[in-house]
């Protein structure tokens, strides 16, 4: 029940995430590509991306080189905003929102504004 709970937030959770994207190439540092879910760690719980995946969920982040991001799920764009200098801004229920991120070579990690929720996401090829 826990992991249902989890999964639920997740989704509540993920909704107020924008991303980003682009292809995936790794030229000095830039964040500028296509990423996959590997875990969300939110309120003391840790959810893998194969959690998501047994509900048919499959979560990217791409960003791209214009300053554009989106957050996809299951091929379908939930989320659109712009990145720059570490942060991630977007519009929810006519709201600006912005959180932050940062990137450790080819892991990409988005962090809600209020601290509540971390999505850990590795470069990969679209």
């Amino acid at each position: 029940m826990k992991k249902l709970s989890c999964m639920l937030l997740a989704i509540a959770l993920v909704l107020t995430l924008v991303a980003c994207g682009g292809d995936s190439k790794k030229s000095s540092g830039s964040p500028v590509g296509f990423y996959t879910m590997e875990k969300m760690e939110a309120e003391g719980a840790v959810t893998l991306a194969e959690d998501f995946a047994a509900y048919g969920m499959v979560y990217n982040i791409e960003l791209f080189e214009n300053g554009t991001v989106n957050v996809v799920l299951n091929d379908e764009i939930i989320v659109n905003g712009t990145w720059a200098d570490g942060k991630i801004s977007y519009v929810e229920n006519d709201e600006e929102i912005t959180d932050t991120y940062k990137v450790d070579g080819d892991i990409f990690t988005f962090m809600s504004g209020d601290g509540s929720m971390t999505m850990t996401f590795k470069r990969a090829t679209k």
